[in-house]
């Protein structure tokens, strides 16, 4: 039996756009400084990375054909790999077999809009990540399990149970996010969801509501129910209401089988529509202004049903911003009389707060001008155009309010008046911060203890007025008692959550070297070791921030990138080996991308020399050249940069302009690396092509890596279309002119083979291209590895949009990939 561990493979499920599969092989081989703050992201940086992320998934996915995604493509791909071999099929040669085993980390979460708790069992809880599908947990947060299949959309937006007794063994969630981290579908970063899904097993499993998804293709917005913030079901009669984004409200009094709008019904009516319910069944919604095209039949504002939700009343106050966007309603659980309404106020995109009193209109107020404003670069909530927001009213205090953005506020007089610094400007500040970003230095980025900024979701425990559930970029955080006057505790429920977004992961060299590294959206560079005792391992820091990017893991020293191409150097603990954290005490680090480069991905490669860490090949362009053709920075002297630099450095980097992507380039920048072991000093690297182009994409072989500044040789595979990304190239460890070039784009070819350093190829796509029967050509293919076992015994990998898939025998277009570990890795 091959370990997968042992041999080398190293295997991560990834969910970030649509679930990636990305694994990594290699060959075993035998004072006090200032501390680093986390790079804080203002709103100018904050737009910069959204529209990086975006224009970086959608050139990895377009069919270059036609420069969109293809519609409907994950319900193609989930049928077509359901249909693909897998390896229970088939028998290794020579008596080989894989074993996947599941690493870690086990601890850190990922993006969490949906979060809710069993009105009968404090110790069930479900939630939902963006793009990881709905996780259940029966101890309280102590473990997890995903109850959603492989083939159900993975985007939850939100969650609700219906309460009635002897009813609420039924759940529902909605999916589909309008603005989103996963940029899959289209470069405005719409996550077009699949409709409602509804359990009546207690969030064991879920099935579809037919009506949700009539003519949904998940590509072209064409539905209601595409794009679905907020699900909400009455406590009298089961009644269940949806606020749909761009169209308004709509209402099932029949288990969702038929659906009617009761607030709008005409597309971009509203571009916002969020609902809720009092205890008594009366129905309240916020509808945002018109959308974009006007196309307005609901007056935007506050409403109120107590038929039901067949009639409306509009109860909105005078004092509503004339302009308002996404809104967020709830009603004081103690108090029907209480609607607090959390809005996003244009111009500016700043928060604002409305109280009414239901029972004396005159009290109806405007709270905004009471949201704290700690000042520096994390002191403010920051909505992130509406995206980060949440509101919670306490169950038995109607004037115990949280609202929340980046970070989390708390008050204790619903807002209704300024916050007090108190003596030394520090207590009531404390007891007000209670969340997201750290109230410690609210000049630098830091996350609050346990806790994670961009806040989605806040959930109150029903059977514990105190417990409150938060839910955000960095999973899942609880606090016993929301009520104490100062600085809240939270602890951590990412026991097994596994909803973290990876875009890349590394490991050592170094025989029976057990540390990892891997990028995530928005959870920096998690570092951790792989224990056969206890194979799910522990977060032991996080050494980057914001999108954690490439790593590379040296004999020396450690790399970890974010978003952009920023790289930090890292050392190692003498006594431990664990990776020195920048941010802590102790940490050694510098940042070492040259000072001069300019027009990074957002995602960015970086790769160094297999046996000296020293020696780094950095693509980028030069400021004080053109600043648009795209070579290689070379350094081999990495460790002259001195310690403790946070700017870009200039010791030791040469730009290397004559190591290129040949003429008539500039629409092409390289998007993979890759340095060869053996030989030793080669480098392969490959270039795409940009957001707006559809030129053709180009390889290179550059031998004597370390010295030359020339004579590269172009490998360009014939025949690839235009507008192709190059994604992975992946080299045999022991023979380096073994390769194979992996292109991520929909409906292309997209794996090629060489075994003579690329100066020929073969198309090897084999059964994962085109499905002669269904006409799909196959799902993106990300990354690919080849593991050389022994002299008689290679194994070639590739990961998909719909797993991981392996041969032994190359065989051109006749290949047969067989899906590995289907029952642990299933389609992610």
């Amino acid at each position: 039996m091959v370990n997968v561990f042992k041999k080398s493979i190293l295997a991560f499920s990834v969910v970030a756009a649509s679930g990636l599969m990305l694994f990594f092989i290699f060959q075993k081989q035998e004072s006090a400084p200032r501390i680093l703050s986390h790079d804080s992201e203002g709103l100018e940086e904050k737009a910069r990375t959204n529209q990086g992320r975006s224009e970086y998934f959608f050139r990895l996915q377009r069919d270059p054909a036609t420069n969109t995604i293809p519609s409907n493509v994950r319900a193609q791909e989930v049928q077509f790999a359901s249909s693909m071999p897998t390896e229970n099929d088939i028998n290794f040669k020579n008596g080989l077999d894989l074993q996947i085993t599941e690493i870690g980390p086990g601890d850190v979460g990922g993006r969490t809009r949906a979060l809710a708790v069993d009105v009968n069992n404090s110790d069930i809880i479900l939630a939902g990540g963006v793009a990881g599908g709905v996780w259940k947990s029966v101890d309280g947060g102590q473990s997890w399990t995903q109850t959603t299949r492989p083939d159900q959309h993975p985007s939850v937006s939100y969650i609700a149970q219906d309460t009635r007794p002897g009813f609420t063994n039924i759940w529902y969630y909605t999916t589909g996010e309008v603005q989103s981290s996963n940029q899959d579908r289209s470069f405005r970063a719409d996550y077009i969801g699949h409709g409602i899904f509804k359990s009546t097993n207690n969030g064991d499993s879920w099935e579809q509501l037919p009506v949700t998804i009539q003519n949904n293709s998940l590509i072209t917005f064409d539905n209601p129910f595409d794009f679905l913030h907020r699900i909400t079901i009455s406590p009298t009669t089961g009644t269940v209401l949806v606020g749909s984004t761009f169209f308004g409200v709509y209402r099932t009094d029949d288990g969702g089988n038929t659906f009617t709008a009761v607030l709008g019904n005409t597309i971009n009516d509203h571009e916002w529509a969020d609902v809720t319910v009092d205890d008594e069944g009366n129905f309240f919604a916020v509808l945002s202004q018109a959308g974009d095209f006007g196309n307005q039949v609901q007056a935007p504002g506050v409403y109120m049903s107590t038929d039901d939700g067949e009639t409306w009343q509009n109860i909105t106050p005078g004092i509503m911003p004339s302009i308002h966007d996404r809104s967020l309603i709830e009603v004081a659980p103690s108090n029907n009389d209480l609607i607090y309404i959390y809005t996003e106020v244009d111009p500016g995109n700043e928060p604002g707060i409305v109280f009414i009193n239901l029972a004396d209109r005159s009290q109806d107020e405007l709270r905004t001008a009471n949201i704290p404003n700690f000042g520096g670069q994390t002191g403010t909530l920051n909505l992130q155009g509406g995206y980060n927001m949440t509101l919670a009213i306490h169950p038995t205090n109607p004037d115990l309010v949280i609202i929340g953005g980046v970070t989390l506020y708390r008050s204790f007089n619903g807002f209704s008046a300024p916050v007090s610094l108190g003596a030394g400007g520090t207590a009531s500040r404390d007891s007000t911060w209670i969340g997201g970003t750290t109230s410690d230095n609210e000049n630098s980025f830091a996350l609050y203890p346990n806790h994670h900024a961009d806040n989605h979701v806040l959930f109150f425990d029903p059977n514990n007025p105190n417990r409150l559930y938060s839910g955000h970029d960095g999973g899942i955080s609880v606090t016993n008692d929301i009520s104490s006057g100062s600085e809240v505790i939270w602890t951590s429920l990412n026991n097994g959550y596994n909803v973290t977004q990876f875009y890349t992961a590394a490991l050592s060299r170094i025989a029976d070297d057990d540390r990892i590294l891997g990028g995530t959206q928005d959870n920096g560079t998690p570092f951790f070791r792989f224990n056969t005792e206890t194979p799910i391992g522990s977060r032991l820091g996080d050494i980057s921030s914001g999108d954690g990017s490439y790593t590379a893991i040296g004999n020396t020293f450690a790399y970890a990138s974010s978003q952009f191409g920023n790289i930090f150097r890292l050392t190692y603990d003498q006594v431990t080996g664990e990776i020195l954290s920048p941010f802590t005490q102790g940490g050694i680090w510098t940042r070492v991308q040259p000072a001069g480069a300019v027009g990074q991905d957002f995602i960015h490669p970086f790769t160094i020399d297999p046996f000296d860490d020293r020696v780094m090949y950095f693509p980028a362009t030069n400021a004080a050249n053109d600043g648009i053709t795209q070579f290689i920075w070379r350094n081999t002297n990495l460790d002259l940069i001195p310690n403790f630099d946070g700017a870009p450095a200039t010791e030791g980097w040469t730009p290397l302009v004559d190591v290129n992507l040949g003429p008539n380039s500039n629409n092409l920048s390289i998007t993979a690396l890759t340095a060869t072991a053996l030989p030793r000093f080669r480098l392969y690297y490959g270039g795409s092509a940009g957001f707006f182009s559809n030129d053709t994409p180009r390889l290179f072989r550059l031998d004597n890596a370390t010295i030359s500044e020339d004579g590269e040789v172009d490998i360009s595979i014939p025949g690839v279309p235009g507008g192709a990304y190059v994604h992975d190239i992946a080299v045999n460890e022991k023979d380096g002119d073994e390769l194979i070039a992996v292109f991520s784009n929909y409906n292309i070819p997209s794996i090629y083979h060489s075994d003579d350093a690329g100066a020929t190829w073969t198309d090897i796509e084999g059964n994962l291209g085109n499905d002669a029967q269904s006409g799909f050509e196959g799902p993106s293919v990300r990354t690919a590895g080849i593991l050389e076992v022994d002299d008689n015994n290679t194994i070639y990998f590739v990961g998909t949009s719909v797993g991981l898939y392996t041969t032994q025998t190359l065989d051109g277009a006749n290949t047969v990939w067989v899906q590995a570990s289907p029952d642990d890795l299933g389609m992610s």
